[in-house]
């Protein structure tokens, strides 16, 4: 079965090696649907000194990818780093969030995603797995220390200069020991636009971050947190967009949904659940499932009407490889170009 892939990939070693053997493995054709968005020049000088504040061995893994693709720094900078980047329209992604683990459905197009979930281990941060985006970013992620979070767009009507979701979640995979942690990162961190964190780790500790280009609000004490695509702090309400009919829909449907985490894991990628949808030529389509079950230590995942990866994430911290070098999903609604 299967009509769409996703490679599963292994890096281990210092940034930049990381950044070489990922862009040496890279099609240059598959980075063309990103042309129309990066075309506008980069600060170089601005997003280095960013970098540098906050997660300078990101500078080492993007100057690899720049190496091994044969193109100039600045030029790897615009394509990887997620900062100060033209417009990109989101709508998707849910998740329920607990003590004992996290959910989340990614939902958009086929034709705008990398096609790759990465297992990485730098020598200068934390372990961590997820889908990517741009390369060096995350749509969710898992890390060694037990910490998950997930993106969620809200808004870009009101984008500044900042940090893209990807690259946010990517920085929490690689720096942030705990739930705590990451909130305060968030709260450091310039925010291009709107985005919706769920976070969770081992020690039980959760939360919703609801982070705007203005100001961050927590969302947490609840034993459990549907998060989808709008702010629900009635002070962020401003930064919401109009037609919120069917975020508000999916987070009523998980907030009903009781269940443990496999259970979870299963309604949340079954075709038949309300949170799974197939308008993928409207950019409105369920890509893959992603869950880190805290109490189990379990990682499970997999693509749209796939078979599930399942994986103790310590064991490949460890360095036991994982069982396979791909992930297939059937779209029977989706047209390739």
């Amino acid at each position: 079965m299967g009509n769409f892939e996703v490679k599963v990939l292994e890096f281990r070693g210092s940034a930049y090696q990381i950044g070489y053997n990922q862009g040496k493995q890279l099609d240059p054709k598959s980075l063309y649907w990103m042309k129309d968005f990066t075309h506008v020049p980069i600060d170089a000088d601005e997003t280095t000194a960013v970098f540098k504040s906050f997660a300078p061995h990101l500078l080492d893994e993007i100057q690899g990818l720049g190496d091994a693709l044969e193109m100039s720094f600045e030029r790897a900078l615009r394509l990887f780093s997620g900062y100060d980047l033209p417009k990109l329209e989101a709508i998707g992604c849910s998740s329920k969030v607990t003590q004992d683990y996290l959910v989340r459905n990614y939902d958009f197009s086929p034709a705008v995603y990398d096609h790759q979930l990465v297992f990485s281990q730098p020598t200068e941060a934390a372990a961590s797995a997820g889908y990517t985006l741009h390369q060096m970013g995350r749509h969710e992620s898992v890390n060694e220390h037990g910490v998950a979070t997930a993106l969620h767009f809200v808004n870009n009507a009101n984008q500044v200069t900042g940090f893209m979701s990807s690259t946010i979640v990517r920085m929490m995979a690689d720096l942030c020991k705990s739930t705590d942690d990451c909130i305060q990162l968030l709260k450091e961190l310039p925010h291009a636009c709107s985005y919706n964190y769920s976070i969770g780790d081992s020690n039980g500790n959760h939360a919703v971050v609801e982070a705007s280009t203005e100001k961050v609000v927590v969302r947490s004490g609840e034993e459990a947190l549907a998060c989808t695509n709008h702010f629900q702090d009635a002070g962020m309400s401003q930064f919401n967009r109009e037609r919120l009919g069917h975020s508000n829909a999916r987070q009523d449907a998980i907030e009903a949904k009781h269940a443990d985490g496999e259970e979870v894991f299963k309604w949340f990628s079954d075709p038949e659940s309300p949170m799974f949808f197939e308008d993928y030529e409207q950019f409105y389509g369920t890509l893959h499932t992603f869950a880190y079950l805290f109490d189990k230590a379990l990682l499970l995942t997999k693509l749209a009407k796939g078979e599930t990866l399942e994986l103790k994430f310590q064991d490949w911290v460890k360095g036991k490889p994982i069982p396979t070098n791909v992930l297939k999903g059937m779209m029977s609604t989706y047209k390739r170009a």
